[in-house]
């Protein structure tokens, strides 16, 4: 079991605190609400200025709409760039699985180099107040850092052909863009008032994506004159580079703004400290302010608890297997899809129209996931949305047309929303809430780390085996399989709990 945090209310210096509360007949005093757990940077949150709260909600806003744009321009496009240099099914889906797997090994040293150092300065008010300032230095710069990097090393995708110098390439791309997300999450919701709206942030990520597919494949369709063509010149995608490099320099712009409110708010927030912290001086008896440091929980612990509370379960470990399904099935599809696009007479400029009205209808289904999941309840969630894959699966083998694109990728986007909000409450409700951030990076290791990379290898090997038609046949048979045995177990708790409560009910009446 996981050890549990001991508040300050707890134990000896808690009856110490409620002893001196009651000396000075000051219940609600500022000191007394810091031993309770209610810290400096909590009460400041509240007061900030409301005009860093709003500026930063519409940068927020605005740069993940454009830094999402400047990564899909040419990264929708790369499995028809590694096809066009004439690489083969297991030699693209290799490449293709280079950069999920990079990002899920690498995330957690970006994050223990982000927040190296933070633990050593502690104590007074002026130790914390450099230690944030040299923090959000080093978080600003460490994403200076790997924006750059991870562009600079797209741009010699265009330049090397063999796949072993590729190969090196998009590892270290990978490995650069790996914090970018999680750390502009983290810088976002630091300056945002109410971290609930970083939700409402992230769906102008999915309309970026969609306007930056949709740019790309009216580039690519305008220095091409025959769609069929795009398969066959490699040069063609050189634009796409090159737009990578000019959509990347707003975004930078755009976190050197951040970079100043969240120095503004980190100002505010040493003022209000200080006054916090002299008031809870002159309050105290001795004059010298209670700091109680608490141990951080030994990594074996969590392991152990993490194990106990998938594995006590079986809806838990068949939940995980779901996820890793899932996440399969979305590295078959970005790693072939593509290319089943263009065989069926599909030209970029259709593909990139269709992700862009597809990402529209997935944004929207985003931002009322949560309305979704209260209605339906998650099981029933995960099960529509593998039924849905699955459907999509059959509509790639039968695909024929080019308007198969258009429900294709319609239903890939309306339910990827649903699911990954489903999937995040139900992880998260995983054992106590002292592990809530391991389970969510686990269930985002195994969907975009262990998932879509080996999804992508093991697609690569059996498209050249068997044929892409029975690799999406399969895939579709694979979903459709999880989703009946997931509705099969979900019934069956169901029904259990349903029986529970009738023999509760009537063991009262009895008594």
């Amino acid at each position: 079991m996981a050890t549990e945090k001991i508040s300050p209310c707890n134990g000896v210096a808690g009856s110490n605190d409620k002893m001196n509360s009651k000396t000075d007949g000051k219940k609600n005093s500022p000191a007394q609400k810091s031993r309770n757990g209610l810290s400096s940077a909590s009460l400041s949150s509240s007061s900030s200025p409301p005009s860093l709260r709003k500026n930063s909600f519409f940068l927020g806003c605005l740069l993940y709409f454009l830094y999402s744009m400047s990564i899909a321009v040419d990264g929708q496009f790369l499995s028809l760039y590694y096809k066009s240099k004439g690489f083969d099914a297991t030699t693209l889906g290799f490449l293709y699985s280079l950069t999920p797997l990079t990002t899920f090994l690498t995330v957690p040293i970006w994050s223990m180099l982000t927040a190296a150092g933070d633990e050593k300065n502690g104590g007074d008010s002026n130790s914390k107040s450099n230690s944030n300032t040299k923090s959000i230095r080093r978080s600003f710069k460490i994403l200076y850092l790997s924006v750059l990097l991870a562009t600079a090393s797209q741009i010699c995708l265009a330049i090397l052909d063999k796949p072993k110098y590729m190969t090196i390439i998009i590892i270290i791309a990978g490995i650069c863009q790996s914090p970018v997300k999680p750390m502009l999450d983290g810088i976002i919701m630091d300056n945002l008032s109410d971290r609930s709206e970083i939700g409402k942030v992230r769906f102008f990520c999915i309309l970026g994506t969609g306007f930056g597919t949709n740019l790309g494949g009216r580039l690519l369709s305008l220095v091409t004159r025959d769609p069929n063509e795009d398969t066959n010149d490699k040069n063609n995608f050189n634009l796409l580079f090159l737009a990578r490099v000019i959509l990347t320099i707003p975004p930078i712009l755009l976190i050197r703004e951040l970079q100043v409110i969240g120095s503004s708010r980190i100002e505010n927030d040493d003022v209000i400290s200080s006054n916090h912290t002299k008031r809870e001086t002159i309050s105290d008896k001795g004059g010298q302010p209670s700091s109680i440091k608490e141990d951080p929980i030994p990594m074996h612990s969590i392991a152990r608890s993490v194990v106990h509370y998938c594995c006590k379960d079986t809806a838990h470990l068949l939940f995980f297997a779901c996820i890793y399904v899932a996440g399969s099935s979305g590295g078959v599809s970005d790693a072939f899809s593509y290319p089943r696009y263009q065989e069926s007479g599909c030209s970029t400029a259709h593909i990139g129209q269709s992700r862009l009205l597809s990402s529209v209808a997935g944004a929207m289904m985003f931002w009322y996931s949560g309305r979704f999941s209260k209605i339906l309840g998650t099981h029933n969630l995960l099960v529509l949305c593998m039924t849905c894959t699955a459907s999509r699966f059959l509509l790639l083998k039968r695909m024929d047309h080019p308007s198969y694109v258009y429900l294709i990728d319609l239903f890939r986007a309306s339910t990827y929303g649903i699911f990954w909000s489903s999937s995040t409450i139900y992880a998260s409700q995983i054992g106590p809430p002292s592990l809530r951030p391991t389970m969510l990076l686990i269930l985002n290791g195994i969907y975009n780390g262990i998932g879509r990379s080996t999804g992508a290898i093991l697609a690569g090997k059996f498209q050249a085996l068997f044929g892409v038609n029975n690799l999406f046949l399969w895939c579709s048979r694979l979903n459709y399989a999880l989703a009946m045995a997931m509705a099969i177990i979900s019934y069956r708790n169901y029904k259990r709990g349903l029986d529970h409560a009738d023999y509760t009910r009537e063991a009262k009446k009895a008594k």
